[in-house]
């Protein structure tokens, strides 16, 4: 699950306002252990972010509410540093990496549901920070939750703007050795 938004440094014609929508994010990671509490974890997920922008646009029609949501293919490379407590079969990471997003969809409609336009997004890169908790479930098995969040370092091509994300992911891992 995701929740999104973009910073605007310039404001559209008459102020508008903008509201996060969560949206879904699915994937897959990998860690290579490197030292006993630090390793590098790689990571792919198909992410979804979107807002709703709230002003007057003129290229809608004049619209007062437009909806954009944009799709990605989101690749990562994040350091990890954590700590185990064997004997209560929990443990905590710590993550930060820098991540590159590429745009597979972008739409633009309004809220009627009218699609008026399809936009083009740049790469996204960004930087990617975050904690998470393993729990161990049997020798083999972990349940795992993390919380990041991604800055965005490149600016929206058309928006000026930089996207944020604050993700909440969970899965379950397993011990190749």
């Amino acid at each position: 699950m995701s929740h999104s938004r973009v910073d605007y440094p310039r404001p559209v014609l008459h102020g508008p306002s903008y509201k996060p929508l969560t949206r879904v994010s699915a994937g897959a990671e990998g860690t290579i252990p490197v030292r006993n509490r630090f390793g590098i974890q790689y990571g792919a997920a198909y992410s979804q972010e979107g807002w709703v922008e709230w002003g007057v646009f003129p290229s809608f029609g004049n619209a007062r509410e437009v909806i954009e949501e944009i799709d990605y293919l989101e690749f990562m490379v994040l350091g990890k540093a954590g700590v185990r407590l064997e004997e209560q079969g929990f443990g905590f990471h710590l993550l930060a990496g820098p991540t590159a997003a590429i745009p597979v969809r972008c739409q633009r409609f309004d809220r009627r549901g009218t699609r008026r336009e399809d936009c083009v997004p740049d790469i996204d890169f960004g930087m990617t920070g975050g904690i998470g908790f393993d729990l161990r479930m049997d020798a083999r098995f972990d349940f795992r939750m993390a919380a990041l969040y991604n800055h965005g370092l490149v600016r929206l091509s058309g928006y000026g703007a930089t996207s944020r994300n604050f993700a909440v992911r969970g899965g379950l891992s397993y011990r190749l050795q």
